[in-house]
């Protein structure tokens, strides 16, 4: 393989990294706006904390708040 193959194939995976990874913060950021959200209304006495619970694990991040209740 030519070393400017190489180099093009370098960037082109170095591109499609950088785009998975600026997904992955945007995704982060949106989960971290969900937990927010599930802890105003918990606060606020909006939701139960069964309520809150059930939210988390429908939108599949009640792991990453109670990690025993992994399933």
């Amino acid at each position: 393989m030519s070393t400017s193959k190489a180099n093009h194939e370098t960037q082109a995976i170095s591109e499609l990294l950088m785009a998975a990874l600026n997904a992955a913060a945007l995704r982060a950021q949106l989960d971290a706006g969900e937990i927010k959200t599930i802890g105003i209304a918990l606060s606020a006495g909006m939701i139960t904390p069964e309520y809150a619970v059930e939210w988390l694990h429908d939108i599949g991040l009640v792991d990453q708040v109670i990690p025993e209740a992994r399933s």
